[in-house]
C-alpha cells in the first residue's frame, strides 16, 4: 500500500524554483526512484541465480553418476555367496526409486534456466532501456506542462491588472485567462495519473512475474500442507501483473486533485472568477483554490 507524500527525493523534478509539485507528482519521483533504486539488487539476484542453477546442474549429474554406479554395487551383492542376494534386490529397488527423484532434479534444473534465469535476465535488459526513457519523457512533458501552466498564470496575473486599472469591460478576458489557468492545472494533473498508473504497474509487474518464475521452479521442494498453501497464497497475489490492486488505485484517486475537483462540481455550482474591487486579487484567490484542491 502506498503511503501519502510528504516529501520528494527525486533529483529530475526540480524544474522551476518556488513551483510547488502536486502529490501524484511526487508519487510519479518516488516510485522512478524506486525503481532505479532496486536494479542493483535484481542484477545481483540474476547473477546468483545463474551460479545457482549451474551449480543444480552439477549437482543432478553427479548425483545420477552416483546412483547408477550404486546399481552396479547392488548387482554384485546379488551376486554374492554371503545371503546378500536380498540385500542386492532391495538395494537396487531403492536406487531406482532414488533415480526417479534425481530425474525430477534435472528437470528442475532445466526450469531453472528456461523459466527463471533467461526470463529474468531479459527482463532485466530490457529495463535497463526502458527505465531512463520512461524518465526522460516523463522529465521534459511535465517541464513542457508546467511551462504551459505558468505561462497560463501569468497571463492571468496580467489581466487581473488590467481589470484593477481600466474596469469591469476587461473582466471576460480575466474569466477566460483562469478558465485557462484552471484547464492547464487539470491537463498537468491527469498527465501525472495516467504516468502514475504506468510506472506503478511497472514496479508491480516487475514483482509479480519474479514470484511466479519462482514458484514454477521451486513449488516441488516445499513439503505438502501449509508450506505449500504459502506459494500458493504467493502466486494468487500475482494473477494480474500488469493491472493495479483496488487499493493502489484508491490512492492514487485520493491524491488526485482532479477527482476532488470532480467530486466537488458534484455539489457546487460552476462560478466565474469572482470580480474584485481596486486592489482586489482574483489570481490569487485561484491560486488559493488550487492549492485547496492539492491539499492532502
Amino acid at each position: 500500500r502506498i503511503p501519502f507524500v510528504t516529501s520528494v527525493s527525486s533529483s529530475f523534478l526540480a524544474m522551476s524554483s518556488g513551483d510547488e509539485d502536486s502529490a501524484l507528482s511526487m508519487l510519479v519521483a518516488e516510485t522512478l526512484d524506486n525503481l532505479r533504486g532496486q536494479t542493483p539488487a535484481f542484477d545481483e539476484l540474476h547473477r546468483t541465480a545463474v551460479k545457482y542453477q549451474a551449480a543444480m546442474e552439477q549437482a543432478a549429474a553427479a548425483q545420477q553418476a552416483f546412483l547408477e554406479q550404486l546399481q552396479r554395487v547392488a548387482v554384485w551383492a546379488t551376486r554374492s555367496r554371503g545371503d546378500t542376494a536380498e540385500i542386492g534386490l532391495q538395494l537396487r529397488a531403492v536406487t531406482q526409486a532414488h533415480l526417479a527423484v534425481a530425474t525430477e532434479r534435472q528437470k528442475q534444473s532445466a526450469r531453472m534456466a528456461s523459466d527463471l534465469v533467461v526470463p529474468l535476465g531479459k527482463r532485466l535488459k530490457s529495463n535497463s532501456k526502458h527505465l531512463p526513457k520512461m524518465e526522460d519523457e516523463f522529465r521534459q512533458m511535465s517541464k513542457s506542462l508546467r511551462g504551459d501552466l505558468k505561462k497560463a498564470e501569468a497571463a492571468a496575473a496580467k489581466a487581473q491588472k488590467q481589470v484593477v486599472k481600466k474596469g469591469d469591460a476587461h473582466q471576460p478576458a480575466l474569466d477566460a485567462a483562469a478558465e485557462t489557468v484552471k484547464n492547464r492545472g487539470m491537463s498537468y494533473e491527469e498527465f501525472n495519473e495516467r504516468v502514475l498508473r504506468t510506472v506503478l504497474i511497472e514496479e508491480r509487474r516487475r514483482y509479480c512475474y519474479l514470484a511466479l518464475d519462482y514458484a514454477a521452479v521451486f513449488l516441488p521442494d516445499f513439503r505438502q500442507g501449509e508450506d505449500v498453501a504459502l506459494v500458493q497464497t504467493l502466486s494468487d497475489h500475482c494473477v494480474e501483473p500488469e493491472a493495479l490492486p483496488k487499493a493502489t488505485a484508491d490512492v492514487i484517486a485520493i491524491n488526485s486533485s482532479t477527482q476532488r475537483r470532480a467530486s466537488q462540481a458534484s455539489r457546487l455550482q460552476p462560478q466565474q472568477t469572482k470580480r474584485v474591487p481596486r486592489g482586489g486579487v482574483a489570481i490569487d484567490m485561484l491560486r488559493a483554490e488550487q492549492a485547496a484542491n492539492y491539499d492532502l
